[in-house]
């Protein structure tokens, strides 16, 4: 979906979408299952600048970085995005030391809304993903698994 991302603000536009976690390709790698679904809605808004607003909730699957299995994650996020008019501004405002500015993108008249959501949420995504309190323990079960002499040799 294209928009005109400075328009968009200026006329407190909005777009609200549920996702199917399958519709985000750059994601499948960090993923352990396509189930899941997130709820997107970005809302465009011109007091004193031109920002977009992106609220991101719902649940997502991963693996554990230390037991193997399924993680779930709870997905709440609401952040805001200034929109800049080129990018030496954008620049000044992300890396000058006085700068409040934690997010931002240059104004595009053909802004992709869904690959700047995409971009959002895999920027949501755990680094190394862990169970709050995790048992350690690897899903082997099978003797005849490569790794199932390592697992004995832990305990």
């Amino acid at each position: 979906m294209l928009i005109n991302n400075l328009e968009f603000a200026k006329n407190n536009e909005s777009f609200t979408k549920v996702f199917q976690i399958s519709e985000f390709a750059r994601a499948f790698d960090m993923l352990e299952s396509l189930e899941g679904e997130l709820k997107v809605n970005v809302i465009g808004n011109f007091d004193d600048k031109p920002i977009l607003i992106i609220s991101i909730y719902g649940k997502i699957y991963t693996s554990c970085q230390s037991c193997l299995n399924k993680l779930e994650i709870i997905i709440d996020n609401k952040s805001k995005v200034s929109i800049f008019n080129n990018d030496s501004e954008l620049d000044q405002a992300l890396f000058d030391e006085n700068s409040a500015t934690h997010d931002g993108v240059v104004a595009d008249s053909q802004f992709n809304l869904f690959d700047f959501i995409e971009d959002e949420i895999i920027m949501l995504l755990p680094f190394a993903p862990k169970h709050e309190q995790c048992s350690n323990e690897l899903s082997i079960q099978d003797a005849n698994h490569p790794f199932a002499q390592l697992k004995d040799l832990i305990n």
